[in-house]
């Protein structure tokens, strides 16, 4: 039986440059950076795509527009979680300004939790949206900072949460993001079955880690990624695989590995994945075109095809579509492994179906990507405008 991993490895370079923080040229020697998987090319040459005015033809996709025919739901505890989750960000001094406060309430990651999972208890939820919002302030530090330009920062940083994860306790010198890390991480020991559960999920974050690496190494080398190698990577940079193993340490979906090794598994949950990427790249794309950020699938495709903005985003929008029949398909193909074993792979494919719904409702209501927040709207600045 075939054992192909269901998710890439980080390319070699960007491993490198935790051992090489201050020679970037490292990220072009490695063996998975081969030239003809990254091209290099000035972020001047998609100019128009960044002026509106000169570029009218920017696309907003409607949540409608997709294929998505999953149930919807809220969960119950949704606000009673809201609550808690703005006192323990508040606690750990990562809503200490007006900045962070504004980007916090705009991104609602207790909304994205509630709605992904409907149906957990209150404590699975309070973990969930924990994690989220700290993972969306990473997402904000990287993409839209100085630091995410610069990988030789991040991976100084990272370093602090890899120890946290591997079971050290933080410092006083340590930021509030690692004090936050080592809350979540004690709390999660108490829900996983075993250490063998936290490794895991350690692994996850490393990989998530490791591929804001390479994403800021592209924007320090002003490249944008090759299609095949942003199809591998976006799910990685996107938290997907991190999502998945508090998936099984939270709600006992543990499965033996010859079931998630099996093809039927591995497809729908790599269609899932990408489902919900490229859904959240189609609709962030004026967030992306903004910051001048090329790590968006419109515009991979656009270069890598030659293709305007409509034609790239209808392809996107293709490509969404068919991932999610994958997904149908692939589940209704699922051969029986024994009774003990359907009941949590039904219940591990039915809670894939409802992240990707829940994903598209969130994106459709959140703040995130409708309204742009910028350090300049809090000082007296520019009036913020679409993402």
């Amino acid at each position: 039986m075939a054992t192909q991993r269901q998710y890439p490895r980080v390319p070699e370079s960007t491993r490198a440059i935790r051992k090489q923080t201050h020679e970037l040229i490292a990220i072009k020697s490695i063996q998975d950076m081969k030239t003809d998987r990254t091209v290099t090319i000035s972020h001047k040459e998609l100019e128009p795509c960044f002026d509106e005015q000169r570029n009218p033809q920017v696309e907003r996709i409607s949540v409608s527009d997709l294929f998505c025919p999953f149930a919807a739901g809220v969960n119950v505890h949704a606000a009673a979680v809201q609550k808690e989750t703005v006192q323990w960000a508040a606690s750990f001094g990562l809503l200490a300004d007006e900045w962070s406060r504004r980007r916090f309430y705009a991104t609602a990651a207790t909304e994205l939790a509630a709605r992904t999972r409907p149906a957990v208890p209150i404590e699975e939820l309070r973990l969930t949206s924990d994690l989220y919002v700290w993972m969306f302030l990473q997402d904000d530090m990287r993409d839209e900072s100085e630091v995410g330009w610069r990988p030789e920062l991040l991976s100084d940083g990272d370093a602090c949460y890899l120890n946290i994860l591997s079971g050290e306790d933080p410092t006083k010198q340590d930021d509030p993001l690692v004090h936050a890390l080592a809350d979540f991480t004690r709390r999660l020991r108490a829900w996983a079955p075993g250490p063998v559960s936290i490794r895991r999920f350690a692994r996850a974050v490393e990989e998530y880690l490791d591929a804001t690496i390479w994403e800021a190494s592209n924007r320090a080398r002003d490249t944008v990624s090759d299609l095949a190698t942003y199809v591998e990577m976006r799910p990685l940079t996107g938290g997907l695989r991190v999502d998945d193993e508090l998936i099984g340490i939270c709600e006992g979906t543990r499965l033996p590995r010859e079931v998630t090794e099996h093809e039927a598994v591995r497809l729908l949950r790599r269609a899932s994945a990408n489902a919900v990427c490229w859904a959240n790249d189609l609709v962030s794309l004026e967030k992306e075109l903004a910051c001048g950020d090329m790590h968006n699938l419109v515009l991979v495709l656009a270069h890598a095809e030659n293709l305007n903005l409509p034609q790239a985003t209808h392809k996107a929008v293709t490509m969404h579509d068919a991932e999610v029949h994958t997904f149908i398909e692939s589940a209704a193909s699922l051969p029986s492994f024994g009774n003990a074993v359907d009941t949590n792979l039904a219940h591990y494919v039915a809670t894939l179906a409802t992240r990707m719904r829940g994903s598209l409702d969130w994106a459709r209501d959140s703040e995130r990507y409708h309204q742009r927040v910028t350090p300049a709207d809090i000082s007296g600045g520019a009036t913020a405008g679409a993402a």
